[in-house]
């Protein structure tokens, strides 16, 4: 497994491959990492911790644009997120930072929330132009509790279902930050109304 910090690219550039030459300093690695897949069969498994509520996880394609990746989230030996990176809208294939890259549709991105505990990060090649491939990820704040891309996607499987109303209650049970959806700073009937009302609203 290969894995490269976002720092080391930053200060120094880095070279996958002959295919993924990057040259000079990128201009937007600050609280990124970087991931080397060196080949289509690559799954690489990465421990991460988190310790906030409804963080964040954030993954794009690094490099010259093209590849996506499937990305599965596990807690020993259950399945917690599975999602895939979206599918790039093509385009100039110059790399600006991994920020830049993520908030970009030429770039293939992808996003789910986490709760805090330990787990075990899964990337893996879904498409790609390269045999090779290498993506950045980082973490943010989930705002508010959805993860950016559909709110009424609660538990961030990729599904708009029964099991995200679960969720939300096993959240607002707990009092979790994400949970108070009106910003009252309380836990009350008025938050899982107006989770009902994104979750009607659907995806």
């Amino acid at each position: 497994m290969n894995i490269i910090t976002a720092t080391t690219l930053c200060a120094a550039g880095f070279s996958a491959s002959a295919a993924l030459a990057q040259q000079g300093t990128l201009d937007s690695c600050e609280g990124w990492s970087a991931l080397l897949l060196p080949s289509p069969s690559t799954v690489l498994n990465i421990p991460i911790t988190v310790t906030d509520s409804c963080t964040l996880l954030r993954i794009t394609d690094d490099a010259l644009a093209g590849d996506r990746f499937r990305v599965r989230i596990r807690q020993g030996s259950r399945l917690v997120r599975s999602f895939e990176t979206s599918v790039p809208a093509g385009g100039d294939s110059g790399f600006a930072g991994f920020e830049f890259a993520y908030s970009d549709p030429r770039w293939s991105s992808g996003a789910t929330v986490l709760d805090p505990g330990n787990y075990i990060m899964q990337v893996s090649l879904l498409d790609g132009p390269f045999s090779s491939a290498s993506a950045g990820y980082s973490f943010a704040e989930a705002d508010p509790c959805g993860f950016g891309l559909c709110q009424a996607d609660f538990n961030g499987d990729g599904n708009s279902d029964i099991f995200d109303f679960l969720e939300f209650q096993n959240a607002l049970n707990a009092e979790e930050p994400c949970a108070d959806l009106d910003e009252d700073g309380l836990y009350t009937i008025f938050d899982f109304l107006a989770f009902q009302n994104i979750f009607d609203a659907g995806c």
